[in-house]
């Protein structure tokens, strides 16, 4: 997923939210996490406990690892790439004399 950022700083509020079923247990019992390697790297460093991981980005490349767990003990884990791009052109000023 890719999306453009603006303003001074080119961060961009990402919309990142994730959903799951199970037969054993009702979508709004299931345990979420999710955790961020800021521009892919190694680390992971941002973290949540919910189904979304809603908020702002900075420019780059980052991975994202989504964990649902249901109440039986079972547990899914899905990575994803997302990006954000500088998409504002520069400006040009003519300064005369």
């Amino acid at each position: 997923v890719t999306a453009c950022g603006t303003g001074e700083t080119c961060d961009l509020r990402f919309e990142l939210t994730n959903t799951a079923t199970d037969i054993c247990t009702p979508s709004a019992q299931l345990k979420w996490k999710w955790e961020v390697a800021p521009f892919d790297g190694p680390n992971y460093t941002i973290f949540g406990n919910t189904n979304d991981a809603t908020r702002n980005y900075p420019i780059g490349t980052h991975r994202i690892r989504w964990t649902v767990e249901d109440l039986c003990g079972n547990q899914d884990v899905v990575t994803h790439l997302f990006t954000v791009e500088d998409c504002k052109k520069p400006t040009p000023y003519c300064i005369s004399d």
